[in-house]
């Protein structure tokens, strides 16, 4: 049982819980960090599948907009098309058009605004 009469167990009941606080927002930050390198990841591989299907290496920065920005899957779909319509020579102007298009209509019929 704590003696609140008694400062010193006061002080360390405080200190205790203090160092819990400072304790659960380091381990907040290790978290948070720790999640932005692993999305960074994340983005960076998906850029790289846009691209090896795309070959669009001038729009790398737009896909890294949008890798950053859309949800995953619909980007994932609109790859996935687009390798399919590459496959398939049904691609009129460019692959990169083709992705960039596809997906724009992908995220409208969602209603998801594009970046």
């Amino acid at each position: 049982m704590q003696n609140l009469g008694n400062p010193e167990c006061n002080d360390y009941a405080h200190n205790i819980q203090k160092n819990k606080i400072q304790l659960d927002k380091t381990l907040s930050t290790i978290e948070k960090s720790q999640f932005h390198a692993l999305k960074r990841l994340q983005v960076e591989a998906l850029v790289a599948e846009i691209l090896e299907v795309t070959g669009d290496r001038s729009s790398r920065n737009f896909y890294l907009k949008i890798a950053w920005r859309l949800p995953e899957d619909l980007i994932r779909t609109a790859i996935r098309d687009t390798r399919d319509e590459k496959a398939t020579s049904r691609i009129k102007k460019s692959p990169g058009a083709f992705f960039t298009d596809w997906l724009k209509r992908l995220a409208e019929s969602r209603g998801i605004d594009m970046p």
